[in-house]
């Protein structure tokens, strides 16, 4: 029976999808252009463009972080819950894969002097290894000899550097400015993958 079924198996051929690995979303770290719209309301909206263009796996895309796919990941897991989807649509929409798709930036630059944007798709069965033993790891030592972590306090400590003193305190500008930042030598990140 076993004989039998992997020739089935290999008789049916290959099974193309659509795939869409480069999404950003609704508080993405840089050049968030959904204006006002809730993250709930962009989720809606990201998987009924996903059921009308029947895409079967798509990578949730921020710059140095992973927490906007987690966010994707927990509308999916509860989407039995929205009303605004049919039952049809939902078993539809809990089939797709979503995977985190994390955008940093490594040197050395390119000819053109700009920074390489590199992206890392994760198995998302490894999220807790990723955040624990990947970003906890990965640090930008700055001109000023100190280094900060890829993660929220590490960037915004990193951003506070580029603050004025009247603004320190406001913790989303120090994110974003942090962001615009943070860089790391492509051999940083060989060493961090290498040891984990």
């Amino acid at each position: 029976n076993y004989i039998k079924l992997r020739e089935s198996e290999m008789s049916r051929g290959s099974e193309w999808g659509r795939w869409d690995l480069h999404v950003h979303t609704k508080s993405t770290a840089k050049n968030d252009q959904f204006g006002s719209i809730s993250f709930e309301d962009y989720c809606i909206q990201l998987f009924k463009k996903a059921l009308e263009r029947d895409i079967k796996t798509i990578g949730i895309t921020d710059y140095f972080s992973i927490e906007n796919y987690k966010k994707v990941k927990k509308f999916q897991d509860e989407i039995n819950d929205q009303a605004q989807f049919n039952d049809d649509e939902k078993k539809l929409i809990s089939k797709i894969l979503i995977l985190p798709n994390m955008e940093l930036r490594i040197s050395p630059s390119t000819g053109a002097g700009s920074l390489i944007n590199l992206h890392l798709i994760f198995n998302p069965s490894k999220i807790e290894a990723i955040e624990n033993q990947i970003l906890n790891h990965i640090q930008m030592v700055h001109g000023n000899g100190n280094k900060y972590q890829l993660n929220e306090y590490g960037l915004k400590s990193l951003g506070r550097l580029y603050l004025s003193e009247d603004q320190l305190n406001d913790q989303n500008l120090a994110l974003k400015k942090g962001v615009e930042q943070f860089c790391i030598p492509h051999t940083e990140l060989i060493e961090v993958f290498e040891a984990n």
